[in-house]
């Protein structure tokens, strides 16, 4: 009787613990597959589908495929024969402990058949999302199985997810998480100082490129991530790159962690890394130098990656100075040279100190003036053109707008004098839109120099020679009057002497006759005494 007693009490204890158990395991008729993730955004869509579900009817191991497709997909990418088959491939592959990374590391051919199946993922009911809404949950699951989760966002690459629903017996489910794990498709370029954002021919650009390392399951046959760059009128400094990867302490091994065609003074850069799963979903930075090429072409650099084929670009503008020469009269005067410099007020290295220089500076008021600076010669002297569309002008091109600089008349046209002035330039400022990577600015404003001509008289400081060229003018004239003005006195005195001796004399010769017969008959008398 006392054994009876006890069974009885056993018996009624395992009844209460039974009915006390009984609202417990109805509480778990549902499932939710929680989602966490650096990558969930309010942007983020995620869609499910469930693709294996129980089977109490058909197959021995208590498991079906959601459909026939779904089946065959397996079938195929496992290379077997039946769906049994295939589902004790998926049940090797472990799905609980990939929902648990959040990453698909089983095998490349499952990562191959998740991906051809992520289009089947349309299901969008019973997401629940945060505050912020951002997804946090796909809830009221009310089947065990494998669902398959794709998680979608303009810029990001998600791989296709498991999770895995349990069922504990009597109906109870058991709740799944998934970490949603992707990587930022984009790419982006910055140059790292905004100095750079024009330029000029020999200057220096560093650039600064981002991306975030990618996912790839790890037995996936094709793991790659290349990062191809492009530069337009300038070539890569040799030996400036330099790779990093956040949270690493030291930069990336070339021919280790990556390789990389040859760059020196080309345009064209490509970087393949060799993938490594510790840097998945971290922050990639490559920086390096490019050196500006001559010539009025601006300077563009494209980035692109496999994941991010549109990429990103910066383009640092070049700006040009047109100089016009002038005579007075507003003519255009060919063949006057022309020299462009970096113009500093204080001293630089590199730059030639000019003391007295004579400055046109615009810029700021009385900057103008006599004082001491310092240049820097930029190419060659430049000569105004006598084409009749250009005449009187030169044009200096690939110029940065953010440096400072000068042009100088350094010789004349034929027939005018040079004027030596330092002439400082103005008006390039910027015309970029804000947040625009294609930076450009407004051309230097034109020059005009205006000469005189040599033969020109100075117009202030005195007479000049004007004076000495009357007066001596007035000596030639006032000479020639008295030259002329003597010789017509002695013939009137010579005249006078003449009419003298003949009243004096009646009946003789005058004078001047009187000799000239004198001599006459003398002549005769020794001609006489010389024939005896």
């Amino acid at each position: 009787m006392k054994k009876m007693r006890k069974i009885f009490a056993v018996l009624l204890t395992l009844a209460m613990v039974l009915a006390m158990s009984i609202p417990t395991f109805a509480a778990g008729t549902t499932a939710s597959i929680n989602l966490t993730g650096d990558t969930l955004t309010r942007d983020t869509t995620i869609k499910y589908v469930q693709i294996v579900e129980p089977d109490t009817t058909e197959s021995t191991l208590g498991w079906k495929f959601s459909n026939a497709t779904i089946a065959n997909t397996f079938i195929t990418a496992f290379n077997v024969s039946t769906a049994d088959e295939a589902i004790k491939k998926l049940i090797i592959s472990n799905p609980d402990t990939n929902a648990a990374t959040g990453t698909i590391n089983a095998s490349s051919e499952l990562g191959a058949a998740l991906d051809s199946l992520k289009t089947l993922a349309t299901q969008t009911a019973n997401i629940t999302t945060t505050t912020d809404n951002v997804p946090n949950a796909i809830t009221g699951l009310n089947k065990a199985g494998l669902y398959l989760v794709t998680a979608e966002a303009t810029g990001y690459t998600y791989l296709p997810m498991l999770a895995y629903i349990q069922d504990n017996g009597l109906g109870n489910l058991a709740d799944a998480s998934l970490t949603v794990k992707g990587s930022k498709d984009k790419v982006t370029k910055v140059i790292d100082d905004a100095s750079a954002e024009s330029v000029s021919e020999g200057d220096e650009i560093a650039y600064t490129v981002t991306a975030e390392y990618p996912y790839y399951s790890a037995d996936a046959e094709k793991k790659t991530f290349t990062a191809t760059d492009k530069l337009t009128n300038a070539t890569f400094k040799e030996n400036s790159l330099e790779i990093r990867v956040a949270g690493v302490n030291t930069a990336l091994v070339p021919n280790t962690d990556y390789t990389v065609n040859e760059y020196k003074d080309t345009d064209s850069l490509q970087i393949d890394f060799r993938y490594n799963p510790n840097y998945a979903g971290k922050t990639v930075t490559i920086k390096y130098t490019a050196i500006v090429g001559a010539g009025e072409g601006n300077v563009k650099n494209e980035i692109k990656s496999n994941f991010d084929t549109k990429g990103d670009s910066v383009t640092s503008a070049k700006v040009r100075l047109t100089v016009v020469k002038e005579g007075k009269d507003n003519k255009k005067l060919s063949g006057a040279e022309f020299t462009l410099y970096e113009y500093s007020e204080t001293e630089k290295e590199g730059y030639t100190k000019v003391e007295n220089a004579s400055v046109i500076d615009t810029r700021k008021e009385n900057a103008s003036g006599t004082k001491t600076i310092w240049v820097k010669q930029v190419g060659d002297p430049q000569i105004t053109s006598a084409e009749e569309a250009t005449k009187g002008t030169t044009t200096f091109v690939g110029l940065d707008a953010q440096k400072t600089y000068c042009v100088q008349e350094t010789n004349a046209p034929t027939g005018y004098k040079i004027q030596k002035d330092y002439h400082v330039l103005t008006g390039a400022n910027s015309t970029t839109a804000e947040g625009s990577k294609v930076y450009t600015f407004d051309n230097f404003d034109n020059v005009t120099v205006t000469d005189e001509n040599l033969s020109a008289l100075p117009s202030t400081g005195g007479i000049g020679t004007t004076i000495f060229t009357i007066a001596g003018c007035l000596i030639m004239v006032t000479a020639a009057g008295l030259f002329f003005a003597s010789r017509k006195r002695t013939k009137q005195n010579n005249h006078s002497m003449i009419v003298y001796n003949q009243i004096s004399n009646p009946g003789q010769m005058p004078r001047i006759h009187q000799k000239n017969n004198t001599t006459a008959r003398r002549a005769r008398m020794e001609k006489k005494s010389k024939a005896i």
